[in-house]
């Protein structure tokens, strides 16, 4: 075939499809079934019912339920609705390959663009994931949008750029509240080149597009946040319980996990509006006291979860973790990726944003603690870095 994208399209499909066809998520479980189910019959983002009422929660970020209701609406036949779902998952990983390819030939010959483009298109866990009912394959689609536009716009002022990088870094704030610092950190470059009338548009459009889930949650909650979770994350990573995945099984609701003294408190503020924000302060205390108490044990965690991170956790209980198909590409993308890194670390190239992105991203989630889909969340950043190492070998051949 003369057009090696086309190709690369039809390749993406077609992977996907067999994929779908084998591994096909049969229902929406955890979280994202209990979200989809209060919005469908109270209208209300919430997380949980106490005695029989149903609580507004500021606990998950809202865009990943609102887009699975918002098909349901649609379809009352369960099989109809995962397939739809999964073909719109299918749809954003085709968008993404195409994207990716945009980004890499920014920087490098077709040749590397599209043995990264590849490899982004083949690798395994990306592949599986538009099969699964997850945020991943939407949050990689919107992530190769908003780099792309962020390097076209570090170029020229670009109305339409403005527009989708905005967008797409307001539903990124919407889909992982976390996001928020890394899109600081992305708007802090268009200040170092100069371009301040850019910053200020983008912010102010960003802002203007989330306001009215901030205002929802400043009129509940007293407060200006997307989520509010941080507190039992950092207590579910660091907690005597705890390993790299943090303290398996636990969920929001599991305050008997809490010290005696807390855990009345939490019962304490049970009913209350403003539950989410409490009882994630109080998770958050414990964790700091488990932290300061022993610090050398949570400094080793911490070790071990940045390890896992960039390479492997070495005593995974995560179903399937150690399948060749998962265990090998995630070693070699990581080596690559460090590799890429060692490369470009002394030059002054654009390529140095997407490092400290990189390591920016370790750095922090290992604070809390690490799934396998975390590093996903990373891949279009491990390949344009892994294309920087294999860009360099190509040149010595």
């Amino acid at each position: 075939m003369k057009n090696p994208l086309s190709l690369l399209i039809i390749i993406t499909i077609l992977t996907r499809l067999f994929c779908i066809y084998i591994f096909k998520a049969t229902e929406i479980s955890n979280e994202w079934g209990v979200m989809v189910s209060i919005i469908e019959k109270n209208h209300i983002i919430g997380f949980r019912e106490i005695d029989g009422e149903v609580m507004p929660s500021v606990f998950m970020p809202p865009l990943y339920p609102i887009f699975l209701y918002l098909i349901k609406i649609f379809f009352n036949n369960l099989d109809y609705y995962l397939l739809t779902i999964q073909f719109i998952q299918l749809l954003f990983s085709i968008a993404s390959t195409v994207y990716i390819i945009k980004i890499l030939s920014e920087f490098f010959s077709t040749k590397v663009t599209y043995i990264g483009g590849y490899i982004f298109s083949l690798f395994p866990l990306n592949i599986y994931a538009v099969s699964q009912i997850s945020s991943i394959t939407m949050q990689i689609f919107l992530t190769t949008i908003y780099f792309y536009t962020f390097l076209q716009l570090l170029k020229s002022n670009s109305k339409k750029n403005i527009i989708l990088l905005s967008l797409s870094s307001a539903l990124l704030i919407l889909l992982r509240g976390e996001f928020f610092i890394f899109y600081i950190y992305s708007l802090i470059f268009f200040i170092f080149e100069k371009k301040i009338k850019i910053f200020i548009l983008i912010f102010s459009i960003t802002t203007l597009l989330i306001s009215p889930y901030l205002i929802r949650n400043y009129s509940i909650f007293e407060t200006v946040t997307i989520t509010k979770s941080s507190g039992f994350n950092l207590f579910k990573g660091n907690n005597p319980t705890s390993n790299v995945e943090g303290s398996p099984m636990l969920n929001l609701d599991d305050i008997n996990k809490l010290s005696k003294e807390t855990y009345e408190k939490a019962i304490k503020i049970k009913k209350q509006p403003k539950y989410d924000l409490m009882i994630d302060n109080l998770y958050k205390e414990e964790a700091l006291n488990f932290i300061k108490n022993d610090p050398v044990r949570y400094i080793k965690l911490y070790i071990a979860k940045l390890f896992s991170f960039i390479f492997l956790d070495l005593n995974s209980t995560y179903p399937n973790y150690y399948n060749f198909f998962h265990i090998v590409p995630k070693i070699l993308i990581s080596i690559s990726t460090l590799m890429g890194i060692f490369f470009i670390i002394n030059k002054r190239n654009l390529l140095n944003f997407f490092s400290l992105y990189y390591l920016l991203n370790a750095l922090i989630f290992s604070i809390f603690f690490i799934l396998p889909r975390y590093s996903l969340a990373l891949l279009p950043v491990q390949i344009i870095l892994s294309c920087a190492f294999i860009d360099k070998i190509n040149k010595r051949i």
